[in-house]
């Protein structure tokens, strides 16, 4: 499916730059520090002022060029922005974001258990039934790897959901190793298995872990360490386990390759931008996170049940970690994941391997 092009609408008088993709950085430009404190709370306030609060997707800064990314654009909200902002403003199109969890709800007979499902859990455990489908990570054996799929039972806003996400990779912190998953997938405290939701239970391997450390929400970046199992570092492919080999740094055209467990291994996305703050639309909320990047591919490489697998840079001999995944757009064909480097100062950590 043919992506679909952004707008750019620049405000008169405004300094514009010749782009390279969806921020405005050259494909070999090194990545840019975060965005400041004052540009992700400003930009948040200038678009409501100037009533665009509910269009305003994605927003960054590079070289003192402000990208926002709005759901809808024309020339006057472009004008606004810039009067607001007082800075040199690009506006592009973009689609809002929607975290890339599976959430499916609970409903049938058995509610009464379902209610202390974290108690009883071990009593719907029954031997893996067929996996639905040819990529591993429905159900693997300890130790648990990246791209393995994690499932849990959450109450969310009086509803009971089955949740499914994905997990990264190891995390080694405070002398600890901890496995990252995105930190939208479930509160801390979470107990996390490893396995599916069949439709009707839970099919699992074996514990996870629990969520201790959890980063989400305003304006952090999105992920969460996992902690209490075996784990190592190395992610599934349809090819078989290949290891991590540390951590990737990625600017505007590197190519990464997601490893969510709905949708498997899938290359060919390209990096539009870093260092990005977006809105992003969780269980019908908006969310505000930094710290992430965007890739786009020809092809669907994120759906809902991602969240939290790594995107990685293939290596010599494996693979290079660049990230979490966090979230999507445009059907699955543009990505939202965590940088890397923002993970790793967010928890204090460095990516085993």
């Amino acid at each position: 499916m043919a992506l679909p092009k952004m707008t750019r609408i620049a405000a008169p008088a405004v300094l514009t730059l010749a782009l390279v993709g969806f921020g405005g950085i050259p494909a070999n430009a090194a990545p840019a520090p975060a965005p400041s404190t004052d540009i992700k709370t400003a930009v948040k306030a200038a678009a409501a002022q100037a009533g665009l609060g509910d269009k305003l997707s994605t927003w960054s800064e590079k070289n003192g060029v402000v990208t926002v990314g709005l759901t809808q654009v024309n020339g006057r909200e472009a004008a606004a922005l810039k009067a607001k902002l007082g800075k040199a403003v690009e506006v592009v199109q973009q689609p809002r974001f929607e975290a890339a969890t599976s959430k499916t709800p609970v409903q049938g007979k058995s509610a009464d258990r379902r209610q202390n499902f974290i108690k009883r859990l071990r009593e719907w455990f029954q031997p893996p039934s067929a996996t639905p489908g040819a990529h591993p990570p429905f159900i693997d054996s300890p130790a648990y790897k990246g791209g393995d799929r994690i499932v849990s039972q959450q109450t969310i806003n009086g509803q009971t959901y089955i949740v499914q996400c994905t997990v990264t990779a190891p995390l080694i912190a405070g002398g600890a190793t901890d496995m990252l998953t995105a930190g939208h997938c479930g509160a801390a405290g979470t107990s996390w298995m490893q396995g599916y939701w069949d439709g009707s239970k839970i099919q699992s391997s074996g514990d996870m872990g629990t969520a201790s450390t959890v980063s989400w929400e305003n304006n952090k970046v999105d992920g969460a360490l996992i902690g209490g199992g075996s784990y190592s570092p190395a992610i599934t492919t349809p090819a078989g386990t290949v290891p991590v080999l540390g951590a990737a740094s990625v600017a505007v055209g590197s190519k990464v390759c997601t490893d969510g467990s709905f949708t498997g291994y899938a290359c060919g996305a390209t990096v539009q931008a870093t260092n990005v703050c977006a809105n992003v639309s969780d269980n019908g909320a908006i969310v505000t996170v930094c710290g992430l990047d965007v890739a786009s591919a020809p092809r669907k490489v994120v759906q809902s049940g991602d969240s939290g697998g790594p995107v990685v840079v293939q290596a010599s001999g494996g693979v290079q970690l660049a990230g979490t995944i966090s979230a999507q757009a445009n059907y699955g064909t543009t990505v939202l994941f965590s940088d890397v480097a923002q993970l790793q100062s967010a928890f204090a950590g460095t990516v085993a391997h």
